[in-house]
């Protein structure tokens, strides 16, 4: 086919390469193999590039986005087309005339962004087509291509925006469908192409989100499905394929909220199922078949808020599983075979508040059990979890709202207990652990409504017992504990809505530096005389604590509001008798008319709020 954009002149000039790109700016050769490549300005607004050798690869330059058409008059030298238009942003048009021999067409058309149509040209030799459309956001469908010889169609179409379908390639040798459709948002139907060559199908699908179906692939011999349908929100069920070659399920399914019916998955070489079904909100139930050498399944299933029932016929190599069921909240039948020592279990089964038990693992090798079980909100007892290697419970029974009775744990090494049974608000009683290390336990019982009794906890080193008794309103005794090095703010709220309680033992407060609202809506009547003389900071320490009728603290002064307390006017003063003197002016105000200036210091104020 003869070109009709070119002059009868240049007819007779025969050429053994020869191209015509449409430009207002003048086109540049970056490089040729095989010879050297003229470029000819028209003064038609078109350059010729042209040769006499045997060019074998061109690669084109200048100001690419200026290029509006470009066409292939002799090209059939040419052995690779690789990157021919690739970023020419400009280009709407692309004609090929005559034969063509490339071998390589990836990224030929990459980042041509407002090209709407390819036309058909010969491809029978091509084995690579990687990236070929890439970024071509404006067209919807490509011809029949010959693909005979292709092995490589890995990213062919990403970021293809407006891609709704493909034409039954012939897929039969290639390897590679990695990000094949990545991106292709609109993209609605998938043909049967022939897999059985597939090795890998990484992020195949990924972000097709108006995916609805695809067909049961053949994939025999696929290792990776690796983020194969990220973000496919539409996707409804999960292609019968072959996943008994599979060695990874990484993200494989992760936010396909769409999926619902109940799938299973015979992999018995995977590894890894890291986040392969998280947030696959309405998926309902997974069996995982013969799964003996998955190492990694954190976040597997996490945020399957209905998933109701998991089963693993083998977890024999099971490490990893951080927040592996993190808020399968109405998940009832578990199933995880016979579990090895965990390395990993930090938030395993956080949020799963319809579990009625939790599956017996060993987490021998469990440095941290951060919010192991929290939310678990129905179960009432808990296996002797291995904790000689743990450092961290923090959080680790938080939630657990009918849990009645914990066994004994060694937390010989444990450094932070906070929150450990906040809102436990079934629990009858604890067990006296040892944590001669445990520097940490603010809000660890806070919310544990109906414990009367907790064990003494003397160790010196503890920094924090924030809210650690917090609400505990049937706590009638108040333990022992060695306060010699709490920290700042270390006792704010400690004994707050403390009910039955009436007084306190003497803490040693000598090395607070900052106190307030100690026990407001608490039933303390009395309090020691704490001594509070390195205490910079008074934040109203007695805070509606309007049980209270006798109190004293031997320290500096401080600012504080004594109106929601009920001592009267000769206790208030007592208590303030006591203080001593503070480097700078302080203002104290309360309910007791009285003025006092002995032996307060001259700089002193005591006023009526």
């Amino acid at each position: 086919m003869i070109s009709p954009f070119l002059d009868r002149k240049r007819i007779s000039q025969v050429k053994t390469f020869e191209m015509l790109i449409t430009s207002p700016s003048l086109p540049a050769i970056n490089s040729a193999t095989g010879g050297t490549v003229n470029v000819t300005d028209n003064l038609d607004g078109t350059y010729s590039l042209t040769s006499n050798d045997t060019i074998t690869f061109v690669n084109i330059g200048g100001t690419l986005a200026d290029y509006t058409q470009l066409e292939v008059i002799k090209g059939d030298t040419l052995t690779s087309t690789a990157s021919l238009c690739n970023s020419m942003t400009g280009l709407t048009n692309f004609i090929w005339n005559g034969d063509c021999n490339s071998e390589n067409t990836s990224s030929m058309f990459s980042l041509c962004i407002n090209i709407t149509s390819i036309p058909l040209f010969d491809t029978s030799k091509v084995t690579n087509m990687n990236n070929m459309f890439s970024n071509c956001r404006k067209i919807t469908t490509i011809p029949l291509l010959d693909t005979n010889n292709v092995e490589n169609i890995s990213s062919m179409f990403n970021d293809c925006w407006l891609l709704e379908s493909i034409p039954l390639l012939d897929t039969a040798k290639v390897t590679v469908f990695n990000s094949m459709f990545k991106n292709c948002y609109v993209f609605t139907t998938m043909p049967l192409i022939d897999t059985s060559s597939a090795l890998t199908m990484n992020a195949m699908f990924y972000n097709c989100s108006d995916l609805v179906t695809v067909p049961d692939f053949n994939t025999p011999l696929v290792t990776s499905f690796r983020e194969m349908f990220y973000y496919a929100v539409s996707l409804t069920a999960i292609p019968n394929f072959d996943f008994t070659q599979a060695n990874d399920l990484a993200y494989s399914f992760q936010n396909c909220t769409s999926l619902t019916t109940a799938v299973t998955i015979n992999a018995p070489l995977v590894s890894s199922c890291f986040r392969t079904f998280i947030n696959c909100t309405n998926l309902l139930g997974v069996t995982m078949n013969n799964t003996t050498v998955l190492s990694n399944g954190s976040e597997m299933f996490k945020n399957c808020y209905k998933i109701t029932d998991i089963t693993f016929t083998s977890t024999a190599s099971l490490s990893l599983a951080e927040e592996m069921f993190y808020s399968n909240t109405f998940l009832v039948n578990l199933d995880l075979g016979t579990v090895p020592p965990l390395t990993v279990a930090m938030q395993m089964f956080d949020g799963c508040r319809d579990l009625p038990s939790i599956p017996i693992i060993d987490t021998s090798g469990c440095s941290d059990l951060y919010y192991l079980c929290r939310g678990c909100a129905t179960i009432t007892s808990v296996q002797l979890f291995d904790t000689t290697g743990c450092t961290s419970a923090f959080g680790m029974f938080d939630s657990c709202s009918s849990l009645v009775s914990v066994p004994l744990f060694d937390f010989s090494i444990v450094t932070r207990m906070g929150s450990m049974f906040k809102d436990c608000s079934s629990l009858l009683t604890i067990p006296s652990f040892n944590t001669p290390l445990a520097t940490e336990f603010s809000s660890m019982f806070s919310g544990c409504t109906v414990i009367d009794n907790i064990p003494v906890l003397i160790h010196a080193g503890i920094s924090s017992f924030q809210n650690m008794f917090n609400g505990c309103a049937a706590l009638t005794t108040a333990p022992l504990i060695d306060t010699s090095s709490i920290g700042f703010a270390g006792q704010n709220y400690m004994f707050a809505g403390c009910l039955s309680l009436t007084t306190l033992p003497l803490y040693d407060f000598s090395s607070l530096p900052y106190m307030a609202r100690f026990f407001p809506n608490s039933g303390i009547t009395t309090i020691p005389e704490f001594d509070v003389s390195n205490v910079t900071v008074f934040s109203d320490p007695f805070f509606d604590a309007g049980a209270l009728t006798v109190g004293k603290m031997l320290g500096i002064a401080f600012s504080i509001d004594y109106s929601t307390t009920s001592l009267n006017a000769t206790e208030m003063d007592n208590v303030v008798l006591g203080l001593v003197a503070a480097a700078s002016p302080q203002v104290l105000t309360g309910p007791s008319g009285v003025p006092i200036t002995n032996p307060l210091p001259l700089n002193w104020t005591y006023s009526n709020p």
